[in-house]
């Protein structure tokens, strides 16, 4: 099952059991050089998801330029329609983009401050 979360700009992205269940693996042991994977894992997610909401909002720019374009030159209402649903579904996309950057950015601040702060306190005393 491919929640939509997990599907940006149309194509799955690293499904969220998937990094559950590397990151429990990784939790087994609780070590230092684990936690430094996880946290690599996470930011290289937040990498693809906002590389992938950049790429969204250029679109959506461009379509909303020419959307303006078409209407002062008095384009036909169903040309001026597909464009209009089309950035609704943009701006969709987009806003559920930005929830995942928002999630994970707040694990990756969870795994910093619950896990790598006391491994690296712990390892300098």
């Amino acid at each position: 099952v491919v929640s939509s979360s997990m599907i940006i700009c149309g194509r799955p992205s690293v499904g969220e059991e998937f990094l559950q269940f590397v990151e429990d693996k990784a939790t087994e042991h609780g070590n230092l050089s684990s936690t430094l994977q996880k946290l690599y894992m996470w930011e290289e997610k937040l990498l693809e998801e906002l590389k992938s909401e950049e790429k969204m909002r250029v679109l959506y720019d461009k379509k909303c330029e020419e959307l303006k374009v078409l209407y002062e030159r008095g384009a036909e209402a169903h040309k001026l329609e597909a464009i209009e649903t089309y950035t609704r579904k943009l701006s969709t996309k987009i806003s559920v983009a930005i929830q995942v950057v928002n999630t994970i950015s707040k694990k990756i601040n969870k795994l910093r401050d619950e896990e790598l702060w006391p491994q690296t306190n712990e390892l300098i005393q």
